[in-house]
């Protein structure tokens, strides 16, 4: 945002604000605006070619080309074209014509020419769906924006597919022109109406309609069609947040939602770079830009959109935001903004990089962040489908590679480089802290509604990332069941009438607030208390924070009225695929996906040599057929050589509900390894199994099932995956138990969350002290986490290990250090290698301990190394 396009938006909120401004509740206090630049670690840009994107896009929508319902018999029945969900067996909400926009958007970029006329089909059945009525499921809303799109891409395509008749172009156009009031809902006037809008705007671009900007300015300005504009300001207007943020209140979950607010700035930013000319296009403009502005703030260390929220935990999450934030790229760049430009384009790739880690086999995208078999809806809202949601997802790289039009440079994001406290509204009630890439999110007030059949939010520390490291194992999200009958987040857990209860399980009692204390791009310090509400009894908590780059240090204390205490460490051991390499020892629990950067060995199950479990009657089987284990005691056996092996993997089917499971007994080279539990896939379709594989001695020769229970379990092929002999090693998450008198009870049962199962850990000390936990994401090349454990020593608040130091204000890493002061010792010795004239805040980039890069807060003289050299507010300096 250049400094004319701020000087407005910082206008339009001091002129407009009716309430007295309160104290700043974020740090720095003129967030969304952000300084720092130099990060932590070593810093490169993802730089992923387009053809990555389109590659996936390609495969996921031939995976729903079989979705489409055409009768053969009857050319006029009019379901003809439509999308069917394989599991709801029923054209669901948006689904066809968001399949048509994205079969137009693949075709333009020279992919999936074979889905012309399924792409077609789709357009024939949802123009006629708007103009004969209400569209599919009520949901016109969402209807006429990516319709109008694929119409103007069908008829540009049409000088290479004569096929596209002008009269089926002709006959689409028609309907086009039918009355908003016959086919859309009307009465959902929250995020829906600017899914609405900026289909009207299109609409009449396009000369289908001529009220369109009439009735968009209704939607932003009156309260009675939407007041869209309140909703973005409400956290300056009602609540005088200082800063504000400007975040969209869509008013139906408690605590509010984060997608929908992607969502709903991705659709108007789009149909304000689409032309749009209404009297509110620049205040718009400016919300809009100050929102994504501290959307930037929110997203996970590496690169995730923020956890929680109503729909939280859906692919189409990531996807949506990328989508906003590739328009304000390219806005910035037009702007004259090129390092905001840098920072958006960045964050697009880490999002689109993110949410590829959750693809199915046949080529869909997951509809949440885990990788269980879609008929089981894990973590779905009552409204979430396949066809729906899939097309979203598609639907918003479509319009991410669209909105793509300049190149423009990466550089590192907010979220990247840490140094901030970013407190929400209370309708949100999350704060964000980040240090060098390490963030913390933390939820302040559970759900209690249940919107969607979910309990959206859970009250604790429900996320820990760090920069570049795999943030599934994070926890990526906190999760409580419907009915509060289990669940877990980062959060106390004390013990009442002889039972143990966790905070985060009973949020009508419980809730918490975050006091900031120290905020630093390389060290933040602070305090999460945790007390009842009022009205209600129980104990008080005190979670004291310090985040560095290397993990986040976690003193769980009871204040008042709870003798036995501990805190919940949520170890994450199965996402729906893959087992984790989980190990839980003596005082620290850690966990990383094995490590699968070979190509796996593949073997037909069929191979087996007793044919009479061979069969070929489930549709979709690789090879030659599949093997049946159907009775109890059932036992197969498969070899392929000799070798070294990190993991197995079984494609599979199980027909059943999704309560449905089949346990089996596996044993590899005759050692017995932990039970498998195959879950169901529903009627039709195939999933996989993969899990680690510990020897004590030998290479791999033959793997062996055991059925322990009746029941029709059909493996399809089993998969050897080699172990690198020279392997980089997999991102690790590690909780640490600081203290010998700390205790690790594994006991409890899995819970099943949106990222996959987690194992509940409860920690306490053995003299009723406080909690001390250090979180350490762990990548190639760090200390291993004995290692930290052992050098760990704590003075009061500061403390020291192989990973670095914090003192007082100051941190010292292997590869950066800094902090507020007037100079900082590095190695030791008692001298600083570092000096300022000045008290200031600093960041040092350090290779092989000698400094290579500077920035400071303000002007200021400084010498590093011996040398003199002045500095200017937040311009790095790199050392010859």
């Amino acid at each position: 945002m250049n400094p004319s396009h701020l000087g407005r938006l910082l206008a339009l909120a001091t002129v407009a604000s009716p309430v007295c401004a309160q104290e700043p509740t974020s740090i720095p206090v003129d967030l969304p605006d952000f300084h720092w630049h130099l990060t932590a670690r070593p810093w490169q840009p993802v730089n992923a070619p387009e053809s990555v994107l389109l590659d996936q896009m390609e495969k996921a929508i031939h995976a729903m080309a079989p979705l489409q319902y055409w009768n053969a018999n009857d050319p006029k029945d009019v379901k003809n074209g439509s999308i069917i969900d394989p599991y709801d067996k029923k054209e669901l909400q948006y689904a066809t014509p968001l399949f048509a926009f994205n079969v137009a958007t693949l075709m333009t970029k020279g992919r999936a020419q074979d889905l012309l006329e399924p792409g077609c089909r789709a357009l024939d059945r949802c123009t006629l769906n708007i103009s004969t009525g209400p569209a599919n499921d009520w949901h016109g809303e969402f209807f006429c924006a990516p319709m109008v799109k694929a119409i103007r891409m069908f008829e540009a395509l049409r000088k290479d597919h004569p096929e596209i008749s002008e009269e089926r172009i002709k006959t689409w156009k028609s309907r086009m022109t039918a009355k908003r009031e016959g086919f859309m809902n009307m009465k959902v006037k929250q995020n829906w109406r600017t899914f609405a809008m900026r289909g009207e705007w299109l609409r009449q671009q396009d000369g289908y309609i001529s009220d369109g900007v009439t009735w968009n300015e209704a939607n932003w300005t009156l309260a009675s069609e939407g007041g869209q504009r309140e909703r973005f300001r409400r956290d300056l207007d009602k609540y005088g947040l200082k800063p504000h943020f400007f975040l969209y209140h869509d008013d139906t979950a408690d605590p509010e939602t984060f997608a929908y607010n992607g969502a709903t700035t991705a659709n108007l930013l789009d149909m304000l770079e689409n032309g749009y000319d209404g009297a509110s296009a620049k205040e718009m403009r400016e919300i809009i830009g100050r929102n994504l502005h501290a959307a930037l703030l929110m997203l996970s260390g590496s690169g995730e959109a923020p956890a929680g929220g109503r729909t939280g935990e859906h692919i189409w999450d990531d996807s949506i935001y990328a989508n906003a934030f590739q328009l304000m790229a390219e806005l910035a760049r037009r702007e004259g903004n090129m390092e905001l430009a840098g920072q958006y384009r960045h964050a697009v790739q880490l999002l689109l990089k993110s949410h590829a880690r959750f693809k199915q086999e046949s080529g869909l995208f997951s509809i949440t962040k885990n990788a269980f078999h879609p008929s089981l809806k894990n973590r779905y809202a009552s409204w979430s489908g396949v066809a729906n949601y899939e097309g979203f997802t598609l639907a918003c790289c479509s319009e991410t590679l669209l909105a793509q039009k300049n190149t423009i440079e990466e550089l590192p994001t907010p979220n990247e480089i840490g140094g901030y406290v970013a407190t929400l509204d209370p309708s949100f009630a999350n704060v964000f802290l980040n240090a060098g890439g390490m963030q913390a999110q933390i939820c302040t007030r559970g759900e209690t509604d249940k919107y969607g059949d979910v309990q959206w939010h859970t009250l604790g520390i429900t996320r820990f990332s760090r920069s570049g490291w795999d943030g599934r194992l994070g926890p990526g999200a906190g999760h409580v069941k419907p009915d509060f009958s289990d669940g877990l987040s980062f959060s106390p857990v004390f013990l009442e009438d002889g039972k143990w209860k966790r905070v985060c399980l009973e949020p009508k009692r419980f809730q918490g607030s975050f006091k900031a204390e120290f905020v630093h791009p390389l060290l933040v310090r602070g305090t999460f208390t945790i007390a009842p509400v009022a009205g209600q009894s129980g104990p008080s908590f005190a979670m004291k924070m310090t985040l560095t780059p290397d993990g986040a240090l976690v003193d769980t204390e009871c204040l008042s009225g709870a003798k036995d205490f501990g805190v919940i460490w949520p170890l994450l051991e199965f996402d729906g695929r893959n087992v984790l390499d989980k190990q839980v020892g003596k005082s620290i629990a850690s966990t990383a996906y094995p490590d699968s950067s070979k190509d796996a060995v593949v073997v037909q199950a069929e191979t087996y040599s007793s044919s009479k479990f061979t069969l070929k009657e489930r549709l979709g089987y690789h090879g030659e057929g599949y093997l049946k284990i159907g009775e109890a005691g059932d036992k197969v056996t498969w070899g392929c050589g000799e070798g070294l092996l990190s993991q197995v993997g079984f494609r599979y089917a199980l027909a059943g509900d999704a309560k449905t499971t089949r346990r089996v007994k596996l044993k590899v080279n005759g050692w017995a390894q932990p039970d498998l539990v195959f879950l169901s896939t529903g009627e039709a379709g195939w999933h996989e199994l993969y899990v680690p594989v510990h020897l004590d001695s030998g290479k791999f020769s033959t793997v062996e099932l055991e059925a322990t229970e009746p029941g029709d379990l059909l493996i399809d092929e089993v998969r050897f995956q080699p172990e690198n002999i020279s392997p980089e090693e997999m991102d690790q998450q590690n909780f640490i138990a600081l203290k010998p008198t700390h205790q690790i009870d594994d006991k409890a049962p899995a819970v099943r969350g949106g990222y996959g199962d987690f194992r509940p850990l409860r920690v306490t000390d053995a003299d009723g002290g406080p909690v001390e936990t250090f979180v350490y994401p762990r990548k190639t090349g760090d200390p291993q986490a004995e290692a930290v454990r052992s050098s760990f020593k704590r003075e009061g608040g500061d403390f020291s290990s192989v990973l670095g130091r914090v003192r007082g204000t100051l941190y010292v890493g292997r590869t950066s250090a800094g902090g507020e002061g007037k100079g900082i010792d590095l190695d030791g010795d008692g001298k600083d290698e570092a000096s300022f004239e000045q008290n200031c805040q600093f960041i040092l980039q350090l290779k092989d301990g000698k400094v290579i890069a500077v920035e400071t807060d303000r002007e200021v003289k400084g010498r590093i190394g011996g040398k003199e050299i002045s500095f200017a507010a937040f311009r790095p300096v790199h050392m010859d």
